[in-house]
């Protein structure tokens, strides 16, 4: 399954289901892997209230929407 057919948060919910499936424990991958899991769930979180960027201003955030 290709990451840029995730929709919403269930279809990310299970590629990661079906990563962890194939033998792979959530401890041993890597913290890339990780962080883009949660990457992509930010960002699906955004879509649903319209946030269109973040940005970090200084010690500042600006949300766009």
């Amino acid at each position: 399954r290709e990451i840029e057919q995730i929709e919403d948060v269930e279809d990310l919910e299970y590629l990661k289901k079906s990563f962890f499936e194939n033998g792979i424990s959530q401890e041993s991958i890597s913290e890339s892997t990780q962080l883009l899991f949660c990457l992509l769930e930010c960002q699906l979180l955004a879509q649903k209230y319209n946030i269109r960027s973040i940005k970090r201003v200084g010690v500042n955030y600006q949300i766009d929407f």
